[in-house]
């Protein structure tokens, strides 16, 4: 399912969503998109399954501080998406940004206690190259399933 709506609420029920992919702006006056998008992604994910949002380096600390708020959700990993193509020049740093980051959470089951996710070690790429079609995150063999512990 594909869909286009206010991320403030989104139009889908309740853990019926597997995955999320997003990629909002970047600027400092849309960093309140991550808190809805944290908000919503934990009310609409399936337990055990992702969120992954697209974030520039600037606000880095701010969107994992504005995720950590977001009980529902765990930090998984930091992807890196490195361009081929054009970089934007980041001013205030001095530095020609060639690489964005993508941020991996997963929902935690209502009764987390226990319970961690195991994903298949081959499921998931650190690094995806912008242009190569073999460099994807998720790959039909992914397999994530709870594990006590």
């Amino acid at each position: 399912m594909l869909c286009q709506a206010n991320i403030k609420h989104l139009p889908i029920v309740d853990e019926s969503i597997d995955l999320i992919f997003t990629d909002p702006p970047y600027m400092k006056m849309y960093l309140p998109c991550y808190k809805w998008l944290a908000f919503e992604a934990a009310r609409v994910l399936k337990p055990n399954r992702f969120v992954f949002a697209m974030a520039g380096h600037y606000w880095l600390p701010n969107v994992f501080r504005i995720f950590g708020e977001c009980s529902s959700l765990s930090y998984f990993w930091c992807f890196t998406h490195l361009s081929r193509n054009d970089a934007p020049m980041i001013w205030p740093r001095g530095i020609i940004a060639r690489s964005k980051s993508i941020l991996a959470y997963n929902k935690l089951p209502s009764t987390s206690k226990g319970v961690r996710v195991r994903v298949n070690v081959e499921t998931f790429k650190d690094g995806i190259v912008e242009g190569k079609t073999n460099a994807s995150i998720i790959e039909d063999r992914m397999l994530i399933q709870p594990v006590t512990i």
